[in-house]
């Protein structure tokens, strides 16, 4: 979250991030958003910035203000965020159910583990893969788009084996209503 007091020729905000033991204070920055500025303006503004996905860590943002005529000016946020990993396995309910045509489901994995997250019939036929291979520990969230499918009733199934030799496996129903 942060704000402004007032904006002159503001095209928005980049919003970067990095690993906080990455490398020196120039390096490492990736770019996770961008959100619209207000151009011109004397009003106070607020703005936020959700960032998804993460895995365990600690993390430093800094904000890129840009200016409508490509100028300038970096804003670093002087506190790290530290993301903590779940403490077991997980797999949540997707958003939304009832859904037309696309879903998300969220699962956590308390260390790193190999996933497998696959939506099938109600009938046991395969539908797809979301999810297929090595995800490091934390909270994560797949899309699962039914644009080409009929309405009805299908299953989520996460697998997860960790490093550690811990195994999680949970399903779960969504309903597609066209």
């Amino acid at each position: 979250n942060w704000g402004t007091a007032s904006e002159i020729n503001n095209q928005g905000f980049e919003v970067l991030r990095k690993k906080s033991e990455d490398g020196s204070k120039e390096s490492g920055w990736n770019l996770v958003g961008f959100v619209d500025g207000r151009g011109n303006t004397t009003e106070q503004t607020q703005y936020s910035f959700h960032d998804r996905n993460l895995s365990a860590g600690k993390y430093l943002y800094r904000l890129k203000q840009i200016d409508f005529d490509g100028s300038y000016e970096y804003f670093e946020l002087s506190s790290e965020v530290s993301i903590e990993a779940p403490q077991s396995f997980s797999l949540e309910q997707n958003y939304p159910n009832p859904f037309n045509p696309s879903t998300s489901i969220a699962y956590a994995v308390p260390v790193k583990s190999n996933v497998t997250l696959e939506v099938y019939s109600l009938i046991g036929q395969k539908i797809t893969n979301l999810v297929q291979g090595d995800v490091e520990a934390g909270k994560h969230t797949a899309q699962f788009n039914a644009s080409s499918m009929s309405s009805g009733l299908y299953l989520f199934k996460l697998t997860a084996v960790g490093e550690n030799g811990s195994q999680f496996t949970s399903s779960k129903k969504m309903t597609l209503l066209k």
